[in-house]
């Protein structure tokens, strides 16, 4: 078979039936090709029950991974971005994130989910991370109010409120960590 041949069998513009289907059966050959080696490389799937043990565990990383891929999926779920920026602040890693997706926890949980109340906590903390200390102050008021004294103790929330007032605690914007 000569060269030309082989080239006017799989030119494009040329409409030959028999090419037609040979060019097909090329490319879904080397799509198939392509697909089945994707997931053996690195399949992830996102469980909500290893997020949960992960964030029980103290295991944040982990949690994060899980938390943000089932956020990827339903990324409506108030619960899921509470979980998600909760991990960003745990973690001190992309904090406007965090603030975004906290907000939005709290915004949309009225409506479809409720979140637990330390969405203020990690609310006030991504806030005071990101240097916003009179709305980090609020949202920690709003947390003892909701939470109780008693939950506000175990996290230390005063001493997060004193240094809002003291405009300390702020993290990342000074070291260009954030963007």
């Amino acid at each position: 078979m000569k060269f030309s041949s082989i080239v006017k069998l799989f030119f494009l513009r040329v409409i030959n039936m028999k090419s037609r289907a040979a060019q097909h059966s090329v490319i879904f050959l080397l799509l198939m090709n392509t697909l089945v080696l994707f997931p053996q490389d690195g399949s992830f799937k996102p469980s909500r029950a290893e997020a949960e043990e992960a964030w029980i565990s103290g295991n944040y990383e982990t949690a994060f991974q899980h938390y943000n891929g089932l956020l990827l999926l339903y990324s409506r779920d108030p619960l899921y971005k509470y979980y998600t920026g909760s991990c960003l602040v745990k973690l001190e890693r992309d904090v406007p994130r965090a603030v975004t997706l906290l907000a939005s926890a709290i915004n949309s949980s009225v409506n479809i989910k409720t979140v637990p109340d330390d969405v203020w906590f990690y609310y006030g903390r991504a806030l005071q991370m990101t240097g916003s200390f009179s709305m980090a102050s609020d949202a920690y008021d709003r947390f003892i109010r909701t939470a109780g004294k008693k939950a506000s103790q175990a996290v230390e929330v005063q001493k997060y409120a004193d240094q809002c007032d003291k405009g300390q605690g702020a993290r990342g914007k000074e070291h260009g960590e954030w963007g």
